[in-house]
This record gives structure tokens, sequence and C-alpha cells, in this order.
């Protein structure tokens, strides 16, 4: 009798695993869809007028795509025009639309793209300052986002001098010597990042106007979204850690 209900079990078991087994592999075959947390129906217009009173060369335009992660899918719905997309070395998705080769005088173009982006749902990657590392752990392959790339030049001739700065310990500093007086000497890089936001966040307001080059934005004491990151990412530079503008996120707060 036991050796019969030894039988009995060791049979259900084996059973229940080649099921567990078979269930894995189908799934591993043919994940189920994803269910996004929102999905967003996006719709740009990109105009480009010719005020001159030559003709002058055009041929199209280029701009940014949405980024395509784990967490973001975008997905092109329609274009009023022929296109194709390119990729940069990064992987980072251009999107070519196209147009007249010349642009006559008072002659406008307009190019419309409409998008489906959906957004899933992304965990929060728990770092430290203990474990982030320091400036010697850095990959090298990485140290290419160090260099004094457009728009992140640091120019050693221009300081903020400006009345806004008056009164502080970065009077008539360059964003250089700002940089490397946030650095002092920590190497660890996310207290060099950690310092750069709290400086940022102390003396930069929040203002949307046309772009301004990071040395404008300090000088300013004031930008928008893009030109805060493009300041941070001038400071991270000149401090030795690799950073980048990346754009065409779409998110939840």
């Amino acid at each position: 009798m036991r050796i019969a209900n030894y039988k009995r079990t060791l049979t259900v078991a084996l059973i229940a695993l080649i099921a567990i087994g078979v269930t894995s592999i189908f799934y591993y075959l043919y994940p189920p869809e994803r269910v996004p947390l929102a999905l967003f129906r996006y719709e740009e217009t990109i105009i480009i007028k010719n005020n001159g009173t030559e003709p002058i060369e055009f041929g199209g335009v280029s701009t940014e795509s949405f980024l395509d992660f784990s967490w973001q899918s975008p997905k092109i719905i329609s274009v009023d025009h022929e296109y194709n997309i390119s990729y940069d070395t990064d992987g980072n998705p251009t999107l070519f639309i196209d147009g007249p080769s010349m642009l006559e005088p008072n002659e406008t173009y307009s190019a419309t793209i409409i998008w489906d982006i959906e957004s899933f749902q992304r965990d929060i990657p728990r770092i430290t300052i203990e474990g982030s590392g320091n400036l010697s752990d850095i990959p090298q392959s990485l140290m290419n986002y160090t260099k004094e790339a457009d728009p992140w030049r640091s120019p050693p001739d221009i300081s903020l001098n400006t009345s806004g700065w008056d009164n502080t310990s970065y009077y008539n500093l360059t964003l250089r010597e700002v940089a490397l007086l946030l650095k002092g000497d920590s190497e660890n890089v996310l207290r060099i990042l950690l310092n750069d936001v709290e400086w940022i966040t102390k003396y930069i307001q929040y203002y949307s106007a046309s772009p301004t080059y990071p040395v404008e934005t300090a000088r300013n004491q004031k930008g928008d979204c893009d030109d805060q990151s493009n300041l941070l990412i001038a400071l991270l530079r000149t401090q030795g850690v690799p950073a980048f503008l990346m754009m065409g996120q779409v998110y939840l707060s």
C-alpha cells in the first residue's frame, strides 16, 4: 500500500514538473503582452518659414524621436511627408522628414507627426553614496562623455560676474572653477552629482524662454529643464563624470 502511494505521489510530482516546464517554455517563447500604465497620443507640428528675401536650401527637417526603452514604447501613427529614421552611435533615434529642396521667400513648410507612446511601470533603482563608486571606477569606454563638446563647453574667459552672483563665493569664477570647487576633494561619483544638483537648485531658478548655453544659464541664474540639464552636464563633464543629454521621454509624476 505504501509502495502504491509512493508511486502515485511520484507520478503526480512528475506530471506537475512537466506541466511547469512546458508552461515556462511557452511563456518564454510567447510572453504575454504587457499592459501599459498609460497610453499617450502625441501630435506635433513643425513649421518653418523663410522670412528672407532670397531662396534658401532646405531638403527637409530632422527631429528627435521618442526613445524606445523597456519602460517606454513609441510608435509612429502618421507623418504627412515621406520620412526615415536613423540612429546615432549611442542608439538614439532621429526622424528625418522630406521637404522641398529650396524654400522660396515667404514660403512656409510644415510637417505633422502623430505618435502613440506606451508608458510602463518602472521601478526606481536603489542607489547609495557608498555604493556609487569613485571616479577611478568609471569605465574608459564612457570617458568620451567627459569631452567639452558643444553645447557643454566651459569658456575660460567668461565668469559669473553678474549682479546676481555678487556677495556669493562664486562671484567672478568661471564655470570650470565652479565645477572644481563643487567637486572639492571628493572622488565619489554620486556625492559629486548631489553637490552639483544642490548648487543648481539653490542658485538657478526655473524659467522657460529661448535656449541658453550652460554659462549663460549660470550667469542669468535662470533656465528651463533643458537649460538646467545642460548646465549639470557641463559641470559633470568638467569634473570627470560622463554625462550627456537624453531627450524623448514621456513619464508620469
